[in-house]
């Protein structure tokens, strides 16, 4: 909740999972404890189950939580019929539960939802905007190409400089000042003086990582535009809307003549967009892989809806 809050660049569905998984772990511990009857199921049915609850948790999207679980853990290791009715009914009731506590007060399951009708014209498109849609995939599909190359170099940079109790996004000097004014993070070392003068401990590393991430995210985002500045949930929603609505307005997406059903299409708009999807592209990579609970779905949302 304070990772997502913050505004960093992630998302609560990887969160969520673990929970769900975690939980499945103790049910199935608790099972075969007492002895009840379930206590023959494999630890991957629970486990598959806990994960589907946890997808159909983060977006309202029970078919989803199970397609997550028989992608991923499928991947793993075959998944029965047994393993599929079981997460069905965890993502099924999960789903429910989430609705009938109706924690956003707009009675909807669904993360995201369109404020226009399903019939109305305004959200038919023509057939020649296929071909749009192809060139969007497929410069997504090169975006993600670019995020998993960087996203690689910050984790192999990350481990090698961990194994010496550096900070791989501050040099050797600032290091060295930030021990000296806080020598409580420093970690007792075998080497020279000068070598333990520049050695974070495992603890001070991860810590103060996350509060680099957030501040590099933070003077990132700040500067340029509404987009970045808002939660990421708000932003995608205000981008999946059709003119004329409140939310898109308010983000600068929809013409503020009253009664316009046009988007703002002008150059600056398109490029402040551009600018918010390469600035998340960066953030995710150097976010992704630290010691922050995280997911990559609601970010990945959010550079392909900009």
């Amino acid at each position: 909740s304070m990772a997502v809050g913050a505004g960093l660049s992630l998302g609560k569905e990887g969160p969520l999972i673990h929970i769900g998984v975690c939980w499945a772990h103790l049910l199935a511990r608790l099972v075969r404890a007492l002895g009840l009857p379930g206590s023959a199921m494999a630890l991957h049915d629970f486990a598959c189950a806990g994960a589907a609850a946890g997808v159909s948790t983060a977006f309202g999207a029970p078919l989803g939580g199970v397609l997550f679980a028989a992608e991923e853990l499928g991947s793993v290791r075959a998944l029965g019929r047994k393993s599929l009715l079981f997460a069905f009914a965890a993502a099924v009731s999960a789903s429910f539960t989430l609705k009938h506590l109706n924690l956003s007060g707009a009675n909807r399951l669904t993360l995201f939802s369109l404020s226009t009708t399903t019939h109305n014209p305004r959200k038919e498109w023509p057939a020649w905007e296929m071909a749009a849609f192809l060139v969007v995939g497929l410069v997504c599909g090169l975006v993600g190409v670019l995020f998993i190359k960087v996203n690689l170099w910050c984790t192999v940079e990350r481990r090698r400089c961990q194994k010496v109790g550096r900070l791989w996004l501050l040099p050797e000097g600032p290091q060295r000042l930030l021990l000296q004014a806080f020598p409580s993070l420093g970690a007792p070392s075998a080497g020279t003086a000068a070598t333990a003068a520049c050695r974070l401990s495992p603890r001070a590393l991860n810590v103060v990582e996350g509060v680099l991430i957030a501040i590099f995210t933070a003077l990132l985002n700040w500067p340029f535009t509404t987009v970045l500045r808002s939660p990421s949930t708000e932003a995608i929603h205000a981008l999946f809307e059709t003119c004329p609505t409140s939310r898109a307005t308010r983000f600068g997406l929809c013409s503020p003549d009253a009664g316009s059903t046009s988007p703002v299409a002008d150059a600056k708009t398109s490029g402040i967009l551009l600018l918010a999807a390469a600035l998340r592209v960066v953030q995710t990579s150097y976010t992704f892989g630290a010691s922050l609970p995280s997911g990559l779905f609601i970010p990945s949302l959010f550079i392909g809806a900009t």
